[in-house]
């Protein structure tokens, strides 16, 4: 498997930009819990946002995982 190449894929702008649009598109429909406030702020900052992942992404070696964090609806 050519790794470099899948790597350059995903560091593509268009593809980043897909990525993007299925997370909001994901966040709004089928989480329970989020923030209009920064939907309205990532779309607002979108251009922003994906060259802060494309530069994070350009050196693969500074990439570091940040913490994440989840939220599950109650059981009934």
């Amino acid at each position: 498997m050519d790794h470099i190449r899948i790597l350059n894929q995903i560091k593509d702008e268009k593809t980043l930009e897909k990525a993007f649009n299925y997370a909001i598109h994901d966040r709004i429909q089928k989480d329970y819990y989020f923030d209009y406030f920064e939907i309205d702020y990532m779309l607002r900052y979108k251009d922003a946002v994906i060259q802060e992942i494309k530069k994070e992404l350009s050196r693969i070696d500074n990439y570091t995982q940040r913490p994440s964090y989840a939220y599950y609806p109650p059981q009934d």
